[in-house]
């Protein structure tokens, strides 16, 4: 995996949220300190994602924004595409 490339597992949803959260903390400080840019999040694989994922998410990218970090989609799954749009929220994630 490419040190500015970050990929997601499978599922994110809130019984995996607690475990997930972390490890996105730990990877953004990383990102942080390589002193990139640009982090890639590669969705290709998530193939389920709940409300309190698209949370988990939405903060992270958030978090990210506000350390000056340009968030750039690869291979966003269906998944997260449609529950990103039912919930209104693809614009927060920077989908678009």
């Amino acid at each position: 995996m490419d040190a500015n490339t970050l990929s997601l597992p499978q599922s994110i949803d809130i019984s995996y949220v607690t475990e997930f959260h972390p490890q996105l903390i730990s990877f953004l400080s990383e990102f942080t300190e390589s002193k990139n840019d640009i982090l890639v999040i590669n969705a290709s694989e998530l193939e389920r994602i709940d409300t309190a994922g698209i949370q988990l998410l939405i903060a992270f990218v958030i978090e990210a924004t506000k350390m000056n970090v340009t968030i750039q989609w690869q291979s966003i799954s269906t998944e997260l595409e449609n529950t990103a749009n039912e919930l209104g929220l693809a614009q927060a994630l920077k989908l678009n």
